[in-house]
């Protein structure tokens, strides 16, 4: 599954250039070092938005599954504000502050919009995800790096990946999603050649963590070639 999560790689050194395109190239390199002749595709978040670029027209692809990820339409206004805080000066080294702060990762404007159930950021979640941004530097500049660097064109750029894309799609979206309206995700169906959409009820940005099963049900028929 590719997940914008996946850019706190500490492998990357402060001298390498690392943004949405870097990303691209690595899924395309990976699919060609592994020498796949067919593949389904789970994607999340920006990690959605580096599938389609990497991967629309691959006559490999069978199958693709997009889970709360960025729209033809362009950037929601809350997305567009997180990525002017990604800008401001020492900004990462206060989400990593605030990250491992309950009472202060819930607010509204810094994590809690993510989840319905804002108890989730705690667990697993903070274990895997918030507190290794806390403890890794070299993973702390990696993902202020790409939020610095994303460039809107690949948003725009969306809707004539989506017409490459003739595999089957399932989409999947939180209801509450703030960043990646949901509105928009049922405009976004028609644009590509074999489409449907899941709407995951009391779910935000992060419906496969409060609603795993419901968003496994949704999208394996896809994956498996069964629907």
């Amino acid at each position: 599954m590719l997940d914008l999560v996946g850019a706190g790689d500490s492998r990357f050194s402060r001298a390498t250039p690392l943004g949405i395109q870097r990303h691209i190239e690595a899924v395309r390199a990976a699919v060609a070092a592994l020498e796949l002749r067919e593949l389904a595709v789970v994607g999340h978040d920006s990690g959605g938005m580096i599938a389609r670029h990497a991967l629309a027209g691959d006559p490999r692809l069978r199958a693709m599954a997009l889970i709360n990820t960025e729209q033809p339409q362009g950037l929601s206004w809350r997305f567009r504000q997180f990525l002017l805080l990604a800008k401001l000066p020492g900004f990462m080294n206060m989400l990593a502050w605030v990250a491992t702060r309950p009472g202060l990762r819930r607010n509204r404007f810094l994590l809690g919009d993510c989840f319905e159930d804002r108890s989730l950021l705690g667990g697993e979640f903070e274990e895997l995800f918030l507190a290794p941004l806390q403890r890794d530097l070299e993973r702390r500049w990696a993902t202020g790096a790409i939020l610095e660097s994303f460039d809107p064109r690949y948003v725009r750029e969306l809707a004539a990946l989506h017409a490459r894309v003739t595999a089957p799609v399932q989409l999947v979206w939180g209801a509450g999603d703030p960043f990646f309206p949901v509105a928009w995700a049922r405009e976004m169906v028609d644009t590509f050649a074999d489409a449907r959409l899941h709407v995951v009820a009391g779910a935000k940005l992060f419906a496969h963590e409060e609603r795993p099963a419901e968003v496994a049900e949704a999208i394996l028929p896809t994956l498996l070639g069964t629907r």
